[in-house]
């Protein structure tokens, strides 16, 4: 076997804006539509400052009806560029750029090579007149299920590689002959577990939501003549979303709570490379803080500091939200009371027992007019999500039912 390098890169959605925000600053505003194309243009010129052999793209990289021309022209011209530096590049279409949506007035580069969906392909990898690497792929496809025994490479003395979108079980994968399994479909690096062999999702490479913080990129992967794998993450978002949870005091008042949260941006910014941040902070704890931060003037106020301390800096860190979270609880003798707040208390603990089934609120909207534009947002996917809203309905009940003495009895119980 020769040595190699190549990037594993996926799932870059060049479609796809970032979104999250209630309102974009001016200075932020172009880096913000820009930032998938400046990201994956950070990953096509690692590839050339790394010098390596060439690029596997696991799928959903563009969704070529929704992005438009700017994108089109942008993947020409960056695949361009590989070209004149020697380096291919290996496609598998995922679901958003399954090789038929491509239009097919305008070629691909030479270096290019686009997987077809109807069948396995398995293509050598030369470096000048010497075979380097076995590559094999399939786009998706939608009537097609991933088995691991499809890819069966022919050439066993080289270093086999299988580039495939979509969810991959892990049960068949060590069993089957391929050093690397370079996959996509997912907005999370992940690593599988099938030792002796490796398997990558290298995630997206911008993160789009609060939903998707931290650092974001491509994989570097470099082997040697005798097989050994090294994984190096090569971040190239321009923009990190953080989403930052901060404990505080039962007794803490607004000037701790700007401490604490300058001391996180301190540390998290002296370790952050050149990406503008977005920070969204979840405050726990601090009962008298959150029943004045519900009143909401006291976040406004820290979160206008925030931004003015720290939003213009370059590069910027720029704070999204301040949010106190919603007690987990609260003082037993109100779920017994014989009044409005304690029927709504105890209904919401009856929603919070294990398997409990949220109200299909989904069902009270009605279809036919324009609420039912709504429908995506009132239903309650996932067991977490289900909890953060019972626990914040209950402190709004305690808020809005009981009166400033409960907030008052709730922070002096703390």
């Amino acid at each position: 076997m020769l040595d190699l390098r190549f990037i594993h890169a996926s799932d870059f959605h060049l479609e796809q804006p970032l979104y999250g925000m209630a309102e974009a600053p001016d200075h932020l505003r172009e880096l913000l539509v820009d930032a998938p194309y400046r990201a994956a243009a950070a990953a096509f010129e690692a590839a050339m400052t790394e010098n390596v052999d060439f690029i596997i793209l696991s799928g959903d990289i563009v969704h070529v009806e929704g992005a438009g021309p700017r994108a089109i022209s942008f993947l020409i011209e960056q695949f361009s560029r590989l070209n004149e530096a020697g380096i291919s590049v290996y496609w598998v279409g995922g679901q958003v750029d399954a090789p038929d949506r491509w239009p097919s007035a305008i070629a691909l580069p030479p270096n290019v090579h686009l997987f077809s969906s109807h069948e396995v392909e398995e293509l050598v990898h030369y470096r000048g007149e010497e075979p380097a690497a076995s590559i094999s792929g399939q786009s998706w496809h939608a009537d097609r299920k991933f088995r691991p025994t499809d890819f069966k490479p022919e050439h066993p003395n080289l270093f086999n590689i299988v580039a495939y979108y979509g969810r991959a079980e892990t049960d068949g994968l060590s069993k089957m002959p391929i050093h690397y399994w370079a996959l996509g479909g997912r907005h999370d690096r992940k690593k599988l577990a099938i030792a002796p062999r490796t398997a990558y999702y290298p995630g997206t490479h911008q993160g789009r939501s609060p939903a998707e913080d931290g650092p974001h990129g491509c994989l570097l992967v470099q082997t040697d003549r005798t097989g050994q794998i090294r994984i190096k993450n090569i971040p190239v978002d321009v923009i990190r979303w953080r989403i930052e949870k901060i404990t505080l005091d039962p007794r803490a008042n607004l000037a701790d709570a700007r401490r604490l949260i300058r001391q996180r941006l301190q540390s998290v910014l002296s370790d952050a490379g050149g990406a503008a941040h977005l920070f969204c902070f979840e405050l726990e704890g601090g009962a008298w803080l959150g029943s004045q931060a519900r009143e909401g003037s006291t976040v406004d106020q820290l979160v206008a500091e925030l931004r003015s301390e720290y939003g213009h800096r370059s590069p910027a860190a720029w704070t999204v939200a301040v949010e106190m979270a919603a007690p987990a609880g609260f003082p037993s003798a109100w779920y017994e009371e014989d009044t409005i707040m304690g029927d709504f208390l105890r209904a919401v603990h009856e929603l919070q027992q294990p398997g409990a089934e949220m109200p299909e609120l989904e069902s009270l909207l009605d279809m036919e007019g324009e609420a039912a534009a709504l429908t995506s947002a009132v239903m309650v996917t996932d067991a977490a999500t289900q909890q953060r809203i019972l626990r914040e309905a209950a402190a709004l009940a305690v808020e809005m039912l009981g009166g400033g003495s409960r907030e008052e009895e709730t922070s002096a119980s703390s």
